[in-house]
């Protein structure tokens, strides 16, 4: 399983309480932690695309999601992520985005669009989404994914 998990800065921190105000949301920042590993990859303000042992900060949610680390897409997903090591921090996105623009730059990331590469490039799922995602949006639409999920896996366990 795939770990994505979501965060809520804390008051004192400008940004953090300006993303969660804008994008009514509890949350204001999320990373992806694969299984072999357990490192938690995300993009940070000031650093960009980057990993942790551990975050600084405890997760609010954490979604556990689908994932086979030994399957070619799963092989193809890890090197992806990997690759992102060192990309910006996606200003633009995050200003224009938060006031409903798409924009995205391909060598740079807010840290709900890396996360998001496990919808378009492992679930190969293309969200009709006009803004960027935020982590609210990323969130919502993960829960749903994983109900949906769930409802077919039982649905096939109660026919097999």
């Amino acid at each position: 399983m795939v770990k994505i998990h979501f965060y809520s800065a804390k008051w004192y921190l400008p940004l953090g309480t300006l993303i969660k105000t804008k994008t009514n949301s509890r949350f204001s920042h999320c990373a992806i932690e694969l299984p072999h590993d357990n490192i938690i990859r995300h993009s940070r303000i000031g650093s960009g695309v980057m990993h942790d042992l551990i975050h600084y900060n405890k997760p609010t949610k954490t979604l556990f999601l689908p994932f086979d680390e030994k399957s070619k897409k799963g092989k193809n997903f890890i090197k992806l992520l990997d690759s992102k090591e060192g990309c910006g921090y996606d200003y633009l996105a995050l200003f224009f985005g938060c006031w409903g623009k798409k924009i995205h730059d391909k060598d740079r990331y807010l840290c709900s669009e890396f996360c998001s590469l496990y919808i378009t490039e492992y679930l190969n799922i293309v969200p009709d989404i006009k803004t960027i995602f935020v982590p609210k949006d990323l969130y919502l639409f993960l829960r749903g994914y994983i109900k949906g999920y769930n409802q077919i896996k039982n649905h096939a366990d109660n026919e097999g």
